[in-house]
């Protein structure tokens, strides 16, 4: 694409100073990287929305409550964009491993949360949203804290290799457990105990009762 649109400007200026025999040709070998740049950055935006599409859907699945499954996807989003910023702000540039370490971010940044968020909806319906919470963290966040520990040494193992793959990819994940297990503890948290659902809200299973008139 960048190679023809150069090849038309050459030639527009070409005729336009009257050198339409000249021959020309380029030699460059930079038109191909241009070209493997862009396809990685689509190829890194369109993986992340899909997974992003699909993260939502599958927190559906699990929770079966709108509400928390919003502030749920919020929550990641804020992830990745978080951790875009970081590695921009560090100095990374859009490589290979890049658009690798950007299309699997989601995957690996829904886990803390939507553990949170599960242990948050099977809690006793007719508490507060702080009763609620509090029992979510006190079923599960030992769980979370534990799998952020041990994942957090592991990539902290690839941090002092010399292979460029693994000491970036190591970089990758621990940002990313970072995040994630900030965010959920920080921003999920912060958004169910401000609005969070109390009692039958955002259920699914309530609206489809309600909806065939099984609820009584």
């Amino acid at each position: 694409f960048f190679f023809f649109q150069a090849e038309d400007g050459i030639r527009d200026l070409r005729m336009s100073r009257g050198l339409g025999d000249v021959y020309k040709r380029q030699t460059t070998g930079l038109w191909r990287a241009m070209e493997t740049e862009a396809v990685l950055a689509e190829s890194a935006v369109f993986g992340t929305v899909l997974s992003l599409i699909l993260a939502f859907i599958i927190m559906i699945s699990s929770t079966l409550n709108i509400i928390i499954s919003i502030y749920a996807i919020l929550t990641v989003i804020g992830i990745v964009v978080t951790f875009i910023g970081t590695i921009v702000l560090i100095g990374w540039e859009l490589g290979v491993i890049e658009s690798i370490c950007i299309t699997i971010l989601v995957g690996l940044s829904v886990d803390f949360v939507l553990h949170l968020a599960n242990a948050y909806n099977e809690s006793a319906h007719d508490a507060s949203r702080f009763e609620r919470m509090s029992m979510a963290i006190l079923e599960i966040g030992i769980s979370i804290f534990s799998a952020a520990v041990t994942t957090l040494g592991a990539a902290a193992v690839l941090l002092g290799t010399t292979v460029i793959f693994f000491y970036r990819f190591g970089i990758f994940v621990f940002v990313t457990i970072l995040l994630s297990f900030v965010f959920s503890f920080g921003m999920f948290v912060a958004l169910t105990l401000l609005a969070g659902p109390v009692g039958e809200q955002g259920s699914i299973k309530a609206l489809v009762k309600r909806c065939t008139g099984k609820n009584k």
